[in-house]
């Protein structure tokens, strides 16, 4: 199992045919049994679920698109929202996050990308869409680690 460009672009393929459905997918990390799959593997439902509803509690400014909704969710774990009507922008962004997050390192902080013991850092994307646009939400970082995070 894997999560790359096109996987964000599946998720949004499938909310842009199933609306009134959001999907997901796991981290590809073994330690959640995501890496032992060797398929791409989505999983989805009908109902608004709490994380869909939570407000944004930290906005975020994207250089290259600053009319794209960027922020942390006031949630329990670190989720970042981007809120656009424009799929191709919202898989931009999501995806240099996930490009960030895989790769980042801060040992200082706890935070190694990959060891001996494999990679660490994975995002878990989710996906709605409501009849004005589109919602994905790429990584979950660590709360006390959301400080070190940022969208160039």
């Amino acid at each position: 199992m894997h999560i790359d460009r096109q996987t964000l672009v599946n998720l949004l393929d499938f909310v842009g045919k199933f609306p009134h459905y959001f999907i997901g997918c796991n981290a590809p990390l073994e330690r959640i049994g995501g890496s032992v799959l060797a398929h791409d593997h989505y999983q989805g439902g009908g109902e608004i679920l709490p994380l869909h509803r939570a407000k944004i509690k930290t906005k975020i400014k994207d250089k290259k698109y600053p009319y794209v909704t960027v922020g942390i969710l006031d949630w329990a774990g670190t989720v970042i929202r981007i809120k656009s009507d424009k799929r191709n922008e919202i898989v931009d962004i999501a995806d240099r996050l996930r490009e960030a997050w895989i790769n980042y390192d801060n040992p200082g902080l706890g935070i190694i990308a990959k060891d001996e013991k494999g990679v660490h850092n994975a995002i878990s994307p989710t996906v709605i869409k409501t009849p004005t646009h589109y919602e994905i939400r790429p990584p979950r970082i660590p709360r006390d680690k959301e400080r070190e995070h940022r969208v160039n």
